[in-house]
């Protein structure tokens, strides 16, 4: 993909038309929007699984949390918790 700037040369020297520059350009200008969506479509698919191993894990040790989590840590178990992008967890 060519910068701005050598692109808008081209089109001065005649190298390429200005409608096939402004062609070209929506064409990259899709082509960049579709991959930043493919990257955060993927994104989403991956933390979907983290939450979901989560759960499972959570869910299968239940009882052995119980009975080895203090009084504090059966308290934050049990109540909803808001996760930011990129945050880990483990299962003690």
């Amino acid at each position: 993909m060519l910068s701005g700037s050598v692109s808008k040369t081209f089109v001065y020297r005649g190298v390429i038309s200005e409608a096939t520059y402004q062609e070209q350009d929506g064409e990259l200008d899709a082509e960049l929007m579709a991959a930043k969506l493919d990257e955060s479509e993927a994104k989403a698919d991956e933390l979907d699984s983290g939450v979901l191993l989560f759960a499972e894990r959570v869910l299968t040790k239940a009882g052995r949390l119980c009975s080895e989590f203090n009084l504090d840590q059966k308290q934050r178990l049990q109540r909803p918790q808001v996760a930011s992008v990129g945050t880990s967890f483990t299962i003690p």
